[in-house]
């Protein structure tokens, strides 16, 4: 897992289809500096400016360099429900804050059987990872915000609330295939925070 917190989150949520398209090409033999020349020159992520599309793949690259072909077979040639799953799976092991929030503050929702997961909760997780880990940057408020406004929309796009207005939560299910291999990599911590509905 990641040690420090960061607002790195903040350059997309779970980013699936892009990411998809970063996996085919490792797995397709390419090396993380030739995507990113194809990134640069030939737009494979089909965003509007160079800068978004490059900050885009950083995000990208960090998460599935902490894996190897077999997460990124499974993002590439999984059904959806498996794609989106070891995305996340990335995306958790990427970002400590999005790990702590689904562990101690999602699960928490579950556990007591409530119905959604108020959006004033993460101001009141930022303000306790604030006063109790030393780990944690002083973010300004619009920063906090928009790292929470990514946290919400990977659990919408994961299935863990059901938008991000109403959002209600939802039981979520982890595919066998995502489930083995982060036992198989002895990541139970990612497989603890994805299994906090069950």
């Amino acid at each position: 897992m990641i040690e420090k917190y960061s607002a790195d989150i903040t350059a997309g949520a779970l980013l699936l289809s892009e990411t998809k398209v970063v996996a085919g090409y490792l797995l397709d033999g390419k090396t993380f500096s030739e995507i990113s020349k194809l990134v640069e020159k030939q737009n494979i992520l089909q965003k509007r400016s160079v800068a978004a599309a490059t900050r885009m793949y950083s995000l990208i690259r960090h998460r599935l360099q902490l894996f190897d072909k077999s997460l990124w077979s499974l993002i590439y040639y999984g059904d959806s429900e498996t794609a989106r799953m070891a995305a996340l799976a990335a995306t958790i092991k990427d970002s400590r804050i999005l790990a702590d929030f689904m562990l101690f503050i999602l699960k928490e929702k579950y556990q007591l059987f409530e119905k959604t997961l108020d959006k004033n909760l993460w101001n009141k997780f930022i303000i306790d990872c604030t006063m109790q880990s030393p780990d944690m940057p002083k973010w300004s408020e619009s920063t906090a915000k928009k790292v929470g406004d990514s946290v919400y929309r990977i659990l919408a796009e994961t299935g863990y609330i059901s938008d991000t207005k109403t959002a209600q939560l939802q039981k979520v299910y982890i595919p066998p295939e995502v489930k083995k291999l982060l036992e198989k990599n002895n990541d139970t911590h990612i497989l603890k925070c994805m299994e906090v509905s069950l």
